[in-house]
């Protein structure tokens, strides 16, 4: 194979991975001043996670981990009623 070919898949690579750099880079800058035109004081709601992936503002990838995050914030936040840690008292 003829080295001019090589140094052209090289740069091809290397403008490609550049590409995808700046994409992930511009798409996280995106979230992230959006994220700070929110309001602080109502919750970010699962509703909330489908919608952006159906646009295509988050990935699959993006979707799963934010929904971990909610769904832990939600466990920490509140507990159902009769559990151990308060509530109404469980019947004996």
């Amino acid at each position: 194979m003829d080295h001019r070919v090589v140094l052209m898949v090289i740069a091809a690579v290397a403008i490609g991975v550049a590409a995808a750099i700046l994409l992930y880079t511009a798409r996280a800058a995106k979230l992230w001043a959006r994220a700070e035109d929110e309001p602080k004081g109502e919750p970010f709601t699962l509703q909330d996670l489908r919608e952006l992936q159906k646009r295509g503002e988050i990935t699959p990838a993006e979707f799963e981990a934010m929904r971990g995050q909610l769904l832990a914030m939600h466990r920490q936040g509140s507990r159902p009623a009769g559990s151990a840690t308060g509530g109404e008292p469980e019947s004996q």
